[in-house]
């Protein structure tokens, strides 16, 4: 089941791009990962996915990063030192967070938020200066008792997806883990009038231009793919406080929080289909775990809007409240569950997702091969510009 998933990924690559010599010119491959052998071959990797990724693609545990190397260890990442041969990831272990709250790290999950990743890349969205003032800035904090409180704040581009935001997703998660605030609970919400209006579609490439059919930079793992599996590897309970618009990676940002409180005025949607992509941020399988196929993909294929009360009818958030009373009943609920035994909550998180986080990874490698395909076509380069020009888009096929 794992090596499908990247022959999925390589076959939708190859079939998007072209076929033959285009097609090889067009997708960064140095070949498919072959079957154990006697005497094996070279291992061969798709450019931009981690090797720690495709060995967990191919579903070779006992090639682990320091993340589940301490998952095995039933610790901390920086207990993943420990050798205990590649047997060891045949048992069984479970993780007591009670003795080891586990920390998360982007770097340990292929997401290298480095000067050198972002020189690479070539990204407008994701070059932005990644430094704690940007992060302090996109991202605000506050602490109301045992409560931290996250708030987006890009109110004049409607908290689009930043590297700034991205980046305070995972400061927000590392100081719950480390317990320097004492919060047992946290609240994610969006500064102004919309939660997350998704990705800044203004820093969009169309296919034309220059390393975008090549591979360029959305080969590569995304940070801000990892931001459902940090927040459901935390030990503490995120709620999202959803205001306004929660559409495209916002929609998935909105579902990476464990429980979501919407206002009134809440708007959901899949909106990536609209520009010839594919949904991110692990839209596809939390709206799956959450839906079940059918529903899951009819939103993802119609790319339609959901209001807060069909919302609530489908069971993706636990009430819908008046706008102005929102934080007020984030809080709340917040507050109550702070009060509860904080390794309890923590063991409780993991049980409900156990196992989710390795589905959450395969889908981000294979969601990072068929982006770099899709923005190469002209679908997707029409579905920027329909969205620059305030139109519907004319899909081709191309």
């Amino acid at each position: 089941m794992a090596r499908s998933w990247l022959v999925l990924g390589v076959a939708l690559g190859l079939l998007i791009s072209g076929c033959g010599a285009e097609a090889r010119e067009t997708v960064d491959l140095d070949s498919v990962t072959q079957a154990t052998s006697p005497a094996p071959p070279p291992r061969r990797t798709v450019r931009g996915v981690p090797p720690a990724a495709h060995a967990r693609m191919r579903g070779d545990d006992h090639v682990a990063t320091p993340m589940a190397a301490a998952r095995d260890c039933g610790g901390d990442p920086g207990a993943a030192g420990d050798s205990r041969g590649a047997g060891h990831a045949a048992e069984v272990s479970v993780r007591v967070p009670a003795l080891s709250p586990r920390r998360y790290d982007a770097r340990h999950d292929g997401c290298d938020t480095s000067s050198r990743w972002r020189r690479e890349s070539g990204c407008r969205m994701t070059a932005e200066t990644e430094t704690r003032t940007d992060t302090e800035q996109q991202v605000t904090f506050e602490q109301v008792g045992a409560v931290l409180i996250a708030r987006l704040n890009r109110p004049e581009k409607l908290n689009a997806l930043s590297a700034g935001i991205s980046s305070g997703m995972h400061e927000l998660v590392r100081r719950l883990n480390s317990g320097e605030t004492g919060a047992r609970a946290a609240i994610v919400t969006g500064e102004g009038r919309a939660f997350c209006a998704g990705g800044d579609v203004t820093t969009f490439p169309t296919s034309n231009q220059p390393g975008v059919r090549r591979g360029g930079p959305y080969s590569r793992p995304h940070p801000e793919r990892s931001i459902a599996r940090a927040m459901h590897s935390c030990d503490v309970p995120i709620i999202g406080a959803i205001n306004g618009y929660a559409v495209g990676a916002g929609f998935g940002l909105a579902l990476s929080t464990d429980l979501r409180i919407a206002a009134d005025d809440a708007v959901f949607q899949v909106a990536q289909i609209k520009r010839g992509l594919v949904a991110d941020m692990s839209t596809g399988p939390l709206l799956r775990e959450a839906l079940g196929n059918q529903r899951a993909l009819e939103l993802m294929l119609s790319g339609r809007r959901i209001d807060a009360t069909e919302a609530l009818a489908l069971g993706l958030v636990l009430k819908v409240v008046p706008r102005d009373r929102l934080m007020e009943e984030a809080l709340a609920l917040a507050t109550a569950i702070a009060e509860g035994p904080p390794h309890g909550m923590a063991a409780s998180k993991h049980v409900v997702y156990m196992g989710g986080d390795h589905d959450l990874e395969q889908a981000d490698a294979f969601v990072s091969l068929s982006v770099a395909g899709l923005f190469k076509t002209d679908d997707a380069a029409e579905g920027v510009l329909a969205f620059r020009e305030r139109r519907e888009p004319r899909f081709t096929g191309r």
